[in-house]
C-alpha cells in the first residue's frame, strides 16, 4: 500500500498550501516564495495564473484572511467610537470638528448640502489691481517717503 505523504500528489500540494501562506500572510515576491519552496520562479507564476486547483484554495485562504481582518476590525470598533467621542471634546476646535464629523459619515448622517467654513478676515483692497498697477502704486509710495 502507497503512502500518501510520500505521493507527489501530496508534496504538490504541500507546496501549494505553504505557497498560498507566504503569498496571503507574508506578502512574498513570486522568487522568494519559489526559494523557500525549491521550484523554479516560473512554476509559481504558473500555479498563479493557470492552475485550477491552486486558485481554488488561494481564493479560499483570501476570504479566510478577509473574514479575519473583518472580525478584528470590528472588535476594535467600539474602541474606536469611544476615542471619537473624546476627541468631541479635546478643546481643539478643529480636532472636534474633524471627530464629529467623521462620526456622523459613519452613521451615514450626510448633509446634502456643503457648509463652507472658510473666513474671511479682511479684504484686500489691492486684489483687482494688475500688476502694472501695483508697480505704479510701489512707485508713488516710494517717491512719498523721499
Amino acid at each position: 500500500m502507497k503512502n500518501p505523504k510520500n505521493s507527489e500528489e501530496f508534496r504538490l500540494q504541500t507546496r501549494h498550501k505553504k505557497a498560498i501562506e507566504m503569498l496571503v500572510y507574508q506578502g512574498l515576491t513570486q522568487k522568494e516564495i519559489a526559494e523557500e519552496v525549491r521550484v523554479n520562479e516560473t512554476t509559481v507564476s504558473d500555479w498563479i495564473n493557470n492552475n485550477p486547483t491552486f486558485q481554488k484554495l488561494y481564493d479560499r485562504e483570501l476570504e479566510k484572511a478577509a473574514a479575519a481582518r473583518h472580525r478584528m476590525y470590528k472588535s476594535k470598533a467600539q474602541k474606536a467610537v469611544l476615542k471619537l467621542e473624546k476627541l468631541m471634546s479635546c478643546g481643539n476646535s478643529a480636532v472636534e470638528l474633524a471627530a464629529a464629523r467623521e462620526i456622523l459619515d459613519r452613521a451615514g448622517d450626510k448633509p446634502e448640502e456643503t457648509i463652507s467654513t472658510r473666513v474671511t478676515v479682511e479684504s484686500n483692497p489691492y486684489a483687482e489691481l494688475t500688476t502694472d498697477e501695483l508697480r505704479k502704486l510701489a512707485r508713488l509710495a516710494d517717491d512719498r517717503k523721499t
